[in-house]
């Protein structure tokens, strides 16, 4: 960012909003379930196909009791936007995106969360570096305020925040295989099929696993670039750091200041 003063260095606090994930479990998990299964057969088709990832939101926690076919038809393989309000993040009491990665099921909250950061000026740009931070209560729900005027809005943004996320990872993918050729001496291409989820155009694209077989057929492996993204990391430790660079980058805008 542009830099305030020239050749200066200092460490700044303060309290902003993060994503803290875990395992998914008893009611959630199980929503996740029948939603991972008929989002599977929604997107296999005739040919079949593996889903490899999931991930939603819902406004409320009593829609984990709506159907799963028009959650998926209306949150995951519609069409571009959002038709129901159901599909948004919620409120602070409930998980404000759920995934899953193969086997691995996880509910991420929105939390409180405090930073604590190092500014440089290098020339006339400003960096920061030496990024730390601690979730002041990780099992706090947060208290909707999102009705009280605005000195005390402090959900409504978070959730303003947490749901530019969404809009990046909600959505599906599956290895899908469709077949070249006018007969059956004809070959068969395997790839990777998208609903609405822009994870392919952040780190987590790392995550996604490789050797994937469908139809006798394996998918290409992503390139070594991709997999290096990930470093090891699971997916939630994935989506926790998307979030809080989200937050950072914040400073980026001077309005923000």
């Amino acid at each position: 960012m542009r830099a305030i003063a020239p050749n200066i260095t200092y460490r700044h606090e303060f309290v902003g909003p993060s994503l803290r994930c875990e395992n998914a479990t008893g009611d959630t998990l199980n929503n996740m379930t029948a939603v991972w299964n008929v989002t599977q057969g929604a997107m296999s088709g005739n040919m079949g196909g593996s889903l490899l990832y999931l991930a939603y939101s819902m406004y409320s926690a009593m829609d984990l009791w709506t159907n799963a076919t028009n959650l998926v038809s209306d949150c995951l393989t519609g069409g571009d936007t959002y038709s129901s309000i159901s599909c948004r993040v919620g409120f602070g009491s409930g998980p404000a995106i759920m995934a899953r990665l193969g086997n691995d099921s996880i509910a991420c909250y929105m939390r409180d969360t405090r930073f604590d950061l190092t500014f440089s000026t290098v020339g006339n740009i400003q960096t920061m570096s030496d990024v730390r931070f601690t979730w002041l209560d990780p099992n706090a729900s947060l208290k909707d305020t999102s009705w009280i005027p605005a000195k005390d809005g402090k959900l409504a943004v978070y959730k303003l925040a947490t749901q530019a996320l969404a809009t990046l990872l909600n959505g599906a993918i599956t290895a899908s295989a469709s077949f070249l050729g006018q007969t059956m001496s004809g070959t068969w291409q395997v790839s990777l099929k998208t609903a609405r989820t822009r994870i392919m155009t952040t780190a987590l694209i790392g995550l996604l696993p490789s050797g994937i077989s469908t139809a006798g057929q394996s998918i290409a492996d992503l390139p070594r670039e991709d997999l290096d993204l990930a470093a090891n990391k699971t997916l939630g430790m994935m989506i926790e750091e998307l979030s809080r660079n989200q937050t950072l980058s914040l400073f980026s805008s001077e309005r923000f200041w």
